[in-house]
């Protein structure tokens, strides 16, 4: 399932993420970055290996929470089976 992950660091995930155990399993996790069109994703490790997932405990994050439509689909885009969910009209 494509989250919202708030860690401990400060930093926001979003990931695939799959729960086992204690621990969480973030598969091609992108961190937020500012960008001049507002904001960007990026991985969250470089130096990881691609498609190997990084195991997070559950100490390690102060939340978790779903993903506008938007994000869920930059990510879908990117990294998932391409379908692009209906975007609800976002208000900030």
């Amino acid at each position: 399932m494509i989250m919202l992950l708030k860690l401990i660091t400060g930093d926001d995930v979003v990931a695939d993420v799959t729960i086992e155990g204690n621990e969480y399993s973030l598969k091609n996790p992108m961190r937020f970055m500012p960008a001049r069109e507002g904001v960007g994703m990026m991985p969250l490790s470089f130096f990881a290996k691609p498609n190997v997932p990084i195991m997070i405990t559950k100490d390690k994050i102060v939340f978790t929470t779903q993903v506008e439509d938007e994000i869920a689909n930059a990510y879908n885009e990117k990294f998932g089976s391409g379908i692009v969910l209906p975007v609800s009209s976002l208000q900030l």
